[in-house]
């Protein structure tokens, strides 16, 4: 037996997926919940239904199989089911609620099997923390000119980093990420960015404070 994870067409949005065993003789004989994403765990290492199991990190539910409940579904065509994706088709699979320490666990392997999207999602976020660090208040000896200039400036860094906000919002949608996903890269990032502002506002002091001095 073998359990594969199905991919249907979202078109415009996120294609949904759903778990299905298959015996030696190409019968569907278990189908899981529909979802947007499953974080998929085999601890024997392979893909093989023994010991499997599914996570689903917008539900917060875990998904095992359940042998006892198999029975033959139907056939696979062309690779899938012959109605995919049939949300109402949920048999071979016991679902629980995720423990805490499964959540973690899910989340925090999902982010390391993830380095490409990961390092992706943070440089996007660096560059929307950038934005947002670098906003400035109103200069104290307000003029026309001055306050058209940081006015316009302010102005057009929000604009911006709201826009690269709605696509990363649209990415999302495309290919979803799960909050914890999300959550991680903005804190990292966040402190990051802070911190390099940091840095350099302390070496502007010093720079200012080594010119003063000779002078």
């Amino acid at each position: 037996m073998t359990l594969k994870l199905l991919y249907g067409d979202g078109i415009f949005f996120a294609d949904p997926v759903q778990p299905v065993v298959i015996d030696d003789a190409d019968k569907i004989v278990a189908a899981g919940p529909v979802g947007l994403l499953l974080y998929l765990d085999c601890h024997d290492g392979s893909a093989t239904p023994t010991g499997c199991r599914l996570y689903d990190p917008f539900e917060g539910r875990v998904h095992t199989l359940d042998p006892d409940a198999f029975e033959i579904l139907g056939e696979l065509t062309e690779g899938r089911p012959a109605n995919y994706p049939d949300r109402r088709l949920h048999t071979g699979f016991a679902t629980r609620d995720a423990s805490i320490l499964e959540r973690i666990s899910f989340e925090a392997r999902n982010v390391v099997n993830k380095p490409i999207g990961f390092a992706f999602l943070m440089l996007w976020l660096i560059v929307i923390w950038t934005l947002l660090l670098s906003l400035k208040i109103a200069p104290e000896k307000w003029t026309t000119r001055s306050g058209t200039f940081w006015l316009a400036k302010t102005v057009g860094k929000l604009v911006y980093a709201l826009f690269l906000m709605a696509v990363l919002a649209y990415i999302g949608l495309i290919i979803p990420f799960s909050c914890f996903f999300l959550l991680t890269a903005v804190v990292a990032s966040g402190t990051l960015c802070l911190l390099v502002k940091l840095q350099l506002r302390r070496w502007q002091k010093q720079a200012r404070a080594s010119a003063s001095a000779s002078a």
